[in-house]
Order: C-alpha cells, then sequence, then structure tokens
C-alpha cells in the first residue's frame, strides 16, 4: 500500500473511536466522527494536506470538548456542593 494511504486509514478508524463514543457516552462526538470522515475523503483529494487536515481536527476533538467540560465543571461547583451524577 502507498504511503499516503496512510492517513486517510488512520482518519478512519479516528472517526469509528468517535463515533462509537457519540454512541455511548454523548451524542455530541458524532460532530466529531464527521469531522473525520470530512478527512478521510479530502486526505484522497489532497494529499499534501493531509496531515494538516488531520491534526487540525485532532486539535478540535481534543480542545473543544474540553474546553466545554471546563465551563460545565464551572458552572456545577457554582450552583451547589453536593455531589452529583450526570
Amino acid at each position: 500500500a502507498p504511503p499516503s494511504l496512510f492517513c486517510p486509514l488512520f482518519a478512519m478508524t479516528s472517526g469509528f473511536s468517535f463515533a462509537m463514543m457519540g454512541v455511548v457516552f454523548y451524542r455530541r462526538f458524532l460532530i466529531y466522527a464527521a469531522m473525520f470522515v470530512v478527512v478521510m475523503v479530502l486526505a484522497t483529494i489532497a494529499p499534501s494536506w493531509q496531515w494538516w487536515l488531520v491534526g487540525v481536527v485532532w486539535w478540535c476533538t481534543m480542545f473543544v470538548p474540553g474546553v466545554s467540560m471546563h465551563g460545565e465543571r464551572k458552572r456545577r461547583r457554582q450552583e451547589s456542593d453536593d455531589t452529583r451524577i450526570l
């Protein structure tokens, strides 16, 4: 297999992982799975940009949920000191 095929396969398996997390944990992860599908298609069209695309999408999938979870945590701490389960 050509080396340029590794990036689309990596994006596909990453997308499957986030799709499973979207089904099991929270539907918001399905957005990130769709982003990896777009990267998988674009990586075959623009091989010179494929690793930049994967890097940007991985950054988005780690940073955006982290910031939103941090804001949720701060909001819950301000509401009450009781322990709550999601």
